[in-house]
């Protein structure tokens, strides 16, 4: 049984800088340049997704419920997490069922008691929903 994470999609989620509103006015528009002047470009914000798999995290597996290793039971299970900015899970959903009930509450369960890396922009942590998918296979 593996837990590996999923880096999400770069349109999942909108990051914004502190202390900013979507929506709320930008900056107050700038003097034009000289003529010849190269166009003056602001860089774009670094981000980083959240990562559950950094060496010093050391999350372990969940526990194989017994009564799915005794019937067979395996699947692959998508939990949706709210990764905090020190790295702890805030929520957790169902986001793709393994389509069995207890391989899907051992990992919700799991990802709860994980530690993240969280995302940054510009280097500041951020929260921000990460989709964590947790593998139950039997050897």
């Amino acid at each position: 049984m593996v837990a590996t994470p999923l880096q999400p999609p770069s349109t999942a989620s909108v990051l914004q800088a502190p202390g900013t509103a979507l929506g709320t006015p930008g900056p107050a528009p700038v003097a034009a340049s000289p003529p010849g002047a190269l166009p003056q470009t602001k860089p774009s914000p670094m981000r980083t997704p959240p990562s559950a798999t950094a060496d010093y995290l050391d999350n372990s597996p969940p526990p194989y419920p017994a009564q799915s290793w005794r019937r067979g039971e395996q699947g692959t299970v998508l939990v949706r997490t709210l990764i905090s900015k020190d790295g702890s899970a805030l929520d957790a959903m169902l986001a793709q069922s393994s389509g069995f009930d207890r391989l899907d509450r051992a990992a919700l369960q799991a990802v709860m008691q994980w530690r993240y890396r969280p995302a940054t922009l510009d280097g500041i942590p951020q929260e921000l929903w990460f989709d964590v998918p947790v593998m139950f296979k039997l050897n």
